[in-house]
C-alpha cells in the first residue's frame, strides 16, 4: 500500500491604502486598467525601500508610470507578481 500525502498552500495578499496612494490608470505593459501604489505604499507592500522600489522601476521589473505632476506611480499587478515571487523563495 502506498500513502500520498498532498499539501496545498492558498495566500491572500491584501494592500490597505488611501484614495491619495493611488490612482487607477492603463498599465501599457498589463494592457488594463490597473490601481497603481505610490511608491511609499509600493514599497511597503513589497517590504523593500522606496530607493528599491525606484531601482525595480528602472530595470523593468515592475511596471510604472508617471503624472503630469512628476508623480511616480506602480502597478498594482506587477508589484503582486512581484510579492509572490518573492514570498514564494522565502519559503
Amino acid at each position: 500500500m502506498k500513502t500520498v500525502i498532498k499539501f496545498e498552500k492558498h495566500e491572500l495578499t491584501i494592500i490597505r491604502v488611501r484614495r491619495s496612494q493611488t490612482v487607477t490608470v492603463f498599465c501599457a505593459v498589463c494592457r488594463e486598467k490597473v490601481l497603481h501604489l505610490s511608491v511609499t505604499r509600493a514599497s511597503a507592500a513589497l517590504g523593500v525601500s522606496e530607493t528599491a522600489v525606484f531601482r525595480l522601476v528602472e530595470s523593468g521589473t515592475v511596471h510604472s508610470m508617471e503624472t503630469a505632476s512628476g508623480a511616480l506611480f506602480v502597478c498594482g499587478n506587477s508589484v503582486s507578481v512581484l510579492a509572490k515571487q518573492v514570498g514564494s523563495e522565502n519559503l
